[in-house]
């Protein structure tokens, strides 16, 4: 398999940091922090609120289920961001409610070359990008937080006027396995405003406020420098790859076409 090959593929997650966080921090305790919800850079997620129901008047059953789902929803969890190599899942808005599903074809596919990514999240291409294999993670995850309940899945991003946080009366009620519950959680964190799109995020959120770290020993697969990343620090990298037995690739641009290549540190070459 050539060097791209993987990090183009479906398995492949990357998780874009500052150097200093890196190197300090995620590569020598070889573990990932779960970030709070309430951090979030996107309003609609960190400053979200449970509306309520809509629909007929409420039996006692319905509002102890409401009661309970407004206890779920609002309570605070962690996550974990990746973008992926996915084309991201548009939802929008039609006549009378109704939502339409597509993709966005247009899109920066590649993980690792997202610009606004490596500017916004690894110090403007002078950070780290960490590439990790999904089903690893996942493994991982399940292994780690047997006890814990967890959510992985990827991000659909909604332009519509009104976001989907309202229950359905008559569906709580016709609800006693909870898989309308579920299936209603799961959608809500799993949305962002369109804006967000290109980062076709996968992500993993934990329900327990006291779980906050992964270890990344057997899902990470590279660590990525971009183009601007001080060289200085190639020593330092190459040996925390070495102990966490992952590539150390570095990002390279063409000053012709601006385009981005991907390339192994023993196999630099130069534009």
């Amino acid at each position: 398999m050539k060097t791209n090959e993987y990090y183009e593929n479906g398995d492949a997650l990357f998780h874009y940091t500052k150097l200093s966080a890196a190197i300090k921090f995620i590569l020598p305790d070889k573990r990932l922090r779960f970030s709070q919800q309430k951090k979030s850079p996107d309003p609609a997620e960190s400053n979200r609120k449970f509306l309520g129901m809509q629909g007929s008047q409420p039996s006692e059953i319905a509002g102890e289920r409401f009661a309970e789902m407004h206890n779920t929803v609002n309570s605070p969890y962690r996550k974990l961001s990746f973008c992926s190599n996915n084309a991201p899942t548009l939802v929008l808005q039609k006549s009378q409610g109704q939502e339409e599903e597509s993709t966005d074809q247009n899109n920066c596919s590649k993980g690792w070359e997202k610009a606004r990514m490596w500017a916004q999240y690894a110090e403007d291409h002078a950070g780290i990008c960490l590439a990790f294999s999904k089903k690893k993670l996942e493994e991982n995850l399940k292994n780690t937080l047997a006890t814990t309940q967890y959510l992985t899945g990827y991000i659909k991003y909604y332009y519509c006027d009104k976001a989907p946080n309202v229950l359905s009366t008559n569906q709580l009620e016709d609800d006693p396995s909870g898989d309308y519950r579920a299936e209603f959680v799961e959608k809500i964190r799993f949305q962002k405003h369109i804006d967000y799109r290109d980062e076709a995020e996968f992500r993993a959120i934990v329900f327990n406020p006291e779980v906050e770290y992964i270890d990344i020993t057997k899902s990470i697969k590279a660590v990525i420098a971009g183009f601007k990343t001080p060289k200085r620090h190639n020593k330092l990298i190459k040996k925390l790859c070495n102990s966490l037995k992952c590539e150390f690739l570095k990002v390279l641009i063409d000053p012709a076409s601006c385009k981005f290549h991907l390339r192994l540190d023993s196999e630099i070459i130069k534009f």
